[in-house]
């Protein structure tokens, strides 16, 4: 794009499902370029740039942008290159999918999107330890006072622990903007089991960049130790978080309905495509 080589592979989430350690093993490869850290910004951006959505960068323009990515006449041209940008906040942030496909106008059909999704109130109860919890080793369940009581105007706020896994919601809004064909879809276990099953899902995703030197190296990036779910939270407020976290998007029966219609690729997935049962059953499994 204007002569840069732009990113045409995003990893848009979901966040604390694996995406950082599947970014550290694809990028292994010498194949993949990550974006430069300009002067002044945060380290973090050479896997996620935070290009979109709500940390202003958007705004500051395209050649800004684009000042992230080599020039391709820089670029050994015997050599496939691919441009990244692995930002997990982009699955949820609502105005993402509109700004990548009037950024990249008619180009849009050359991305390939991939999603991570993790059993959503696991995914919360991980995020949660992560940005909240100030090192504690126990709270989850006091912060979950607080959210079960919140209003609605509050509760459905984008940018929370709570709201990133209500993923039904966030894959309609993504298909509505692009091809559902341009996207892979993953559960997190297929991913985090084990350091086999990663290489696989590296292989295939190798495959469809065309890329090679990708490894999968074991354990995972960001990982904490934390007190497990079910004896953090008293089994009747767990009831009450999974019935509101099912209302608002994050019932896998609404999930598999809404990649039934789609055209994604389920990673590991075998049935018939557009049976929401069988696919309601991989994702269950695997997530």
């Amino acid at each position: 794009m204007d002569g840069h080589l732009a990113p045409t592979f995003y990893l848009i989430g979901a966040q604390k499902a694996g995406t950082s350690t599947f970014a550290r093993d694809l990028g292994h490869s010498k194949q993949i370029v990550k974006p430069w850290v300009l002067k002044g910004e945060r380290e973090y951006y050479f896997k996620e740039l935070h290009a979109y959505g709500e940390d202003g960068n958007y705004e500051m323009g395209k050649q800004h942008w684009l000042n992230h990515f080599p020039k391709c006449h820089n670029l050994d041209k015997a050599t496939h290159f691919v441009a990244w940008d692995c930002t997990p906040n982009y699955l949820t942030w609502p105005q993402v999918p509109s700004q990548i496909r009037d950024r990249y106008g008619e180009d849009s059909w050359r991305l390939q999107f991939a999603v991570m999704l993790r059993e959503p109130i696991a995914r919360m109860h991980s995020a949660y330890y992560h940005f909240l919890s100030h090192g504690n080793q126990t709270g989850f369940d006091r912060y979950l006072d607080n959210l079960l009581d919140a209003p609605e105007e509050k509760l459905m706020w984008y940018n929370t622990p709570f709201t990133y896994g209500l993923y039904a919601t966030y894959l309609q809004r993504w298909f509505e903007q692009f091809d559902s064909s341009q996207f892979f879809i993953l559960p997190y276990h297929l991913y985090t089991s084990s350091k086999e099953s990663a290489q696989e899902v590296l292989e295939r995703v190798m495959h469809k960049l065309h890329v090679k030197g990708s490894e999968a190296h074991g354990g995972k990036v960001n990982s904490h130790n934390h007190i497990k779910l079910e004896k953090d939270v008293k089994p009747e407020k767990l009831n009450r978080l999974r019935e509101m976290t099912y209302r608002r998007g994050g019932d896998p029966a609404k999930i598999a309905e809404v990649l039934s219609r789609s055209k994604a690729e389920l990673y590991g997935f075998q049935g018939e495509r557009h049976d929401k049962e069988a696919i309601l059953q991989w994702l269950t499994k695997n997530w």
